[in-house]
C-alpha cells in the first residue's frame, strides 16, 4: 500500500515578491511573511478549504500552509500525504478530522503507527494495536492470516514485556479504547460517550471481553512466543483482570469526537496518571498537522515544501485576478 505523492502540474511562481499580510485573513506569501508564529485567524480568505482553522489555534513555521494543504477542497482527495503499509494516509481520510465528522479507521491507524515508531525510539514498553486487530478478534474465522502476522511483527513483535496494550474498538458508529494494563492487572475502559442504555453498555464491554480472550490466546500460542518462552506467563490470564473505568471527559453533543478522544489517549499514553482530557476543534486540526509533519512521516519535508509552493501560487493567482478585475472595472 505504499504510494507516492501525486503532484498536479501548475504554473510556476516566478514573482513571489511583496505580497504581505495587511490584516487578519488577508493574503500573504510565505516568502514575504515576517514571523514564524501565526494563529487560525491568519488563514487568508482566498483559500477554498473544507474547514477553517479555529481562531485560537497556533501555528509555527510552515504549519499554517500544511493545514491549508491538508484541508484544501480543490486538491486531489486520494493524494497520499502520509505513506503507511497498513492504512491509507490520504487527504480524504485526514479530512475526517474536520469538525463534526466521524474519524475513519485509517486515521486511528496512522496514530497507531506514529505512536509505535516514537515509542520504539524512546524504548517505551507499550503496544498500540491497529483497529484491524479488534476486527480480527471479533471475526476470527474470516480474517486474513497474513494481516494478523503483519500486526504481530510490526506492532507487537519488537517490544518485549509490554506494560500497557492499547486496543481501539468500534461499535455502532462509536469509537472507544481498551487498555490492557499489565502492571495493575486491569482492563481499562475509556469511553468519551458513555451510555445509560444497559444493553449498549453491555455490548461495548462484551467486545472488550472477546478481544481480551483473543489477545490472551494469541500471546499464549507457541508460534507467537517461540522467541519469548520466558514471558508466556505474563500473557495468559488477561481475562481475569479487573475492569477499571476511570472518570473521563465526555464529548460534546453531535461532535463525533469519540475517535479523536481515542487518538489522544493513545498519543498521550506516557502522561497518564488519570485519563481525563478535553477535545476541541483545535485538537482535531492539530492532530492532522502532527500526523503529516511528525518525524515518522517519510514525506513530511516534501509535503511541507509542496504546501508552501501551492500556498504562494494560490495567493499570487488571487492577487492577479483581483487586480485584473479592478482594471476591467476602471476601463472606459
Amino acid at each position: 500500500m505504499k504510494r507516492k505523492l501525486q503532484f498536479s502540474e501548475d504554473e510556476g511562481v516566478d514573482d513571489v515578491n511583496e505580497v504581505r499580510q495587511e490584516g487578519r485573513g488577508t493574503p500573504f506569501t510565505f516568502n514575504t511573511h515576517d514571523g514564524p508564529f501565526m494563529i487560525g485567524a491568519d488563514m487568508p480568505y482566498c483559500f477554498n478549504l473544507v474547514c477553517q482553522p479555529p481562531d485560537g489555534i497556533q501555528f509555527i513555521g510552515r504549519e499554517l500552509a500544511v493545514a491549508a494543504f491538508i484541508f484544501a477542497d480543490v486538491l486531489p482527495k486520494k493524494e497520499i500525504l502520509v505513506p503507511d503499509d497498513h492504512c491509507i494516509g490520504s487527504r480524504e481520510n485526514l479530512q475526517t478530522l474536520s469538525p463534526g465528522r466521524m474519524l475513519v479507521d485509517d486515521v486511528l491507524n496512522l496514530v497507531v503507527s506514529m505512536c509505535t515508531a516514537i515509542g520504539r525510539e524512546a524504548r517505551q514498553r507499550y503496544w498500540w494495536l491497529p483497529t484491524t486487530f479488534a476486527q480480527i478478534a471479533l471475526s476470527p474465522l474470516s480474517h486474513c492470516a497474513s494481516t494478523l502476522d503483519f500486526i504481530g511483527t510490526n506492532y507487537m513483535g519488537d517490544i518485549d514485556g509490554p506494560i500497557k496494550i492499547y486496543v481501539p474498538l468500534h461499535l455502532a458508529q462509536h469509537w472507544y479504547l481498551m487498555i490492557v494494563d499489565l502492571n495493575s492487572e486491569e482492563l481499562v475502559y475509556l469511553d468519551s460517550a458513555k451510555t445509560s442504555d444497559a444493553i449498549q453498555r453491555k455490548a461495548r464491554l462484551d467486545q472488550m471481553k472477546y478481544v481480551t480472550y483473543f489477545l490472551e490466546n494469541m500471546l499464549a500460542d507457541e508460534n507467537f512466543n517461540k522467541h519469548k518462552d520466558e514471558q508466556k506467563s505474563n500473557y495468559r490470564r488477561f481475562s481475569l483482570y479487573d475492569l477499571s473505568e476511570p472518570l473521563v471527559g465526555q464529548q460534546r453533543e453531535l461532535s463525533n469526537d469519540c475517535g479523536v478522544y481515542v487518538a489522544q489517549w493513545m498519543i498521550q499514553s506516557h502522561l497518564w496518571e488519570a485519563y481525563n482530557l478535553v477535545v476541541t476543534d483545535e485538537t482535531r486540526m492539530r492532530l492532522a498537522i502532527d500526523l503529516v509533519t511528525n518525524i515518522h512521516n517519510v514525506n513530511r519535508h516534501q509535503v511541507a515544501d509542496r504546501a508552501v509552493e501551492d500556498w504562494d501560487k494560490i495567493v499570487l493567482r488571487w492577487i492577479r485576478n483581483r487586480n485584473q478585475m479592478q482594471q476591467n472595472q476602471n476601463s472606459p
